[in-house]
């Protein structure tokens, strides 16, 4: 599954991420971060409101094949 958003904060250990909404959005999902060379990585939700998110990194950045991106 998929969700727009954008990242207000960033750090090697969590960021802070807006969205429309974040009903619905699952404790642990994966992150997928810019577009050209983009990275991965696995995130557990720390907090939640009604159109932010806090995540915490469970592992590293994984680096993403640009080939791959925007497939299903």
């Amino acid at each position: 599954m998929q969700w727009d958003g954008f990242i207000v904060d960033i750090s090697e250990s969590g960021a802070q991420l807006e969205l429309f909404d974040t009903q619905g959005i699952p404790e642990q999902f994966s992150l997928l971060i810019g577009g050209h060379g983009a990275v991965r990585r696995l995130c557990h939700v720390v907090w939640r409101s009604r159109d932010r998110l806090g995540v915490k990194f469970l592992r590293g950045p994984e680096r993403v094949p640009t080939a791959s991106i925007g497939r299903a």
